[in-house]
């Protein structure tokens, strides 16, 4: 046995899987995915959780989906994943099998799709014994749906910050105009300089630290980016209340 000596735990483990052991197959089965006990092997996981398969399929399918969903030892498979929780979730019925689907799908080209849906098929002719709750159109059909729910909640999600993202830079902006405001060009000092300025404050907008941490290379002009912004204290409150935050980097170039 790989990686367990004669004496070991896994030894006897395998003796009882070998005498046909049900529990002792899903164990050995987990022990090979996670390399508890043994080495790391993906290939016995996956014989010990067949053959657990065909007295417990309900646990074993779940098991061997999670293997190769995750990648546990060895790479992900997403075809055997999504073939797998095809047929826990004929099983059970259960809503983890249908994410499970849904995320397996994602990414797959038509052609691995068709390769996971034959398989599933296969599998589901070896090892799903009962009426399935739901049909085989019916099971895509959910799928389906529970992947354009995700697809919807990554929409929202990219909304969200795309919003946040605006509202940010108009805070900024608005900064960046309340200095601009008040500051004024030394003598001498040409044009097209800039610098960027990290600034501290606190919950009212007032300055309490400036810094200037990329110089724009003349003493002068830093210093009265400087005394611009403490001027302009307090700054300006941004109109959403989530962009606000205490220490704020900027980048300020005056026109002109």
């Amino acid at each position: 046995m790989t990686g367990a000596g004669r004496t070991g735990g896994a030894y006897w483990l395998l003796r009882a899987a070998e005498q046909g052991h049900v529990e002792a197959q899903l164990a050995l089965g987990q022990s090979y995915a996670f390399g508890s006990g043994v080495l790391g092997d993906v290939e016995q996981a996956a014989h010990w959780l067949e053959e657990a398969a065909k007295t417990e399929p309900e646990k074993a399918s779940r098991h061997l989906a999670l293997i190769y969903a995750r990648g546990l030892g060895g790479p992900a498979d997403p075809v055997r994943a999504f073939a797998w929780w095809s047929v826990h979730r004929l099983l059970t019925g259960k809503s983890e099998a249908l994410e499970g689907l849904a995320k397996a799908q994602e990414g797959m080209g038509t052609a691995e799709l068709r390769e996971a849906q034959a398989l599933a098929r296969e599998l589901a002719d070896r090892y799903v014994t009962r009426a399935p709750e739901l049909g085989a159109e019916e099971a895509e059909a959910e799928t389906r749906r529970v992947l354009e729910r995700r697809q919807q909640r990554r929409h929202l999600e990219q909304e969200r910050k795309a919003i946040f993202a605006r509202a940010l830079e108009e805070y900024i902006g608005s900064i960046q105009a309340s200095v601009a405001e008040h500051w004024r060009r030394p003598t001498g000092v040409p044009a097209g300089l800039a610098c960027t300025v990290n600034v501290l404050q606190d919950d009212n907008g007032k300055v309490l630290r400036v810094e200037i941490i990329e110089s724009s290379g003349n003493v002068a002009f830093d210093r009265s980016v400087e005394q611009a912004v403490r001027a302009a204290s307090p700054l300006p409150r941004p109109r959403r209340r989530a962009v606000f935050d205490r220490e704020i980097v900027f980048l300020f170039k005056p026109r002109g």
